[in-house]
């Protein structure tokens, strides 16, 4: 963050190598308000960034939800056409032996 406010200052204000790397001359208000701007600014773009990753993991919860469910449904459904064949083949025998 700090290269991102030096590099806006040697943009916006008088850049003093003289005195040193990181001083620059104008009006201090504008200067301590820009700074407060770039890290609101950095702050908020870190709190989309979490806030997509957040929500990339309930994604990923929620396609695991999915899967699982999708899993479960299908092992009800064997067991299902297995019991209505095991049902089948039961009568058929039966019908046999009558």
């Amino acid at each position: 963050m700090e290269k991102k406010i030096i590099t806006f200052f040697k943009e916006k204000y008088k850049h003093r190598k003289d005195i040193g790397n990181e001083y620059f001359e104008g009006n201090s208000k504008d200067m301590i308000q820009e700074i407060n701007n770039i890290i609101n600014n950095e702050q908020i773009k870190q709190n989309k960034d979490e806030n997509i990753d957040k929500n990339e993991d309930k994604d990923d919860e929620n396609d695991e939800k999915i899967r699982s469910s999708e899993y479960q449904s299908n092992a009800l459904l064997k067991i299902i056409d297995n019991i209505k064949s095991k049902k089948k083949i039961h009568y058929m025998f039966r019908k046999i032996i009558i």
